[in-house]
């Protein structure tokens, strides 16, 4: 890949993106919650997805988020100001 197809594809990928939609599809989650049970549930398949062989993983969607990833969402869970729980609530809103 040259450098040339390399700038197409970003500026290819940077036209194609739709703020509006991209808008319109996270406010659908507003009111959308999960609950603590769900989201741990949801952290354990994730991090076990990724020991999976090969031929089990094509039986399951394809998961985008790496290892890194997953713990960081764990430690944000407790930490991050704009994601943590609320201590008096029990589920999280997407």
């Amino acid at each position: 890949m040259s450098y040339h197809d390399l700038f197409r594809g970003v500026m290819k990928l940077f036209n194609q993106y739709d703020a509006d939609k991209h808008l319109r599809l996270m406010k659908s989650f507003t009111g959308s919650y999960l609950t603590e049970h769900q989201f741990t549930q949801f952290l354990g398949k994730s991090r076990s997805y990724q020991c999976l062989p090969a031929r089990d993983k094509k039986h399951f969607p394809y998961m985008e988020l790496t290892d890194n990833q997953i713990n960081m969402v764990a430690k944000a869970y407790d930490n991050d100001d704009n994601f943590k729980r609320e201590h008096e609530e029990n589920g999280i809103n997407l």
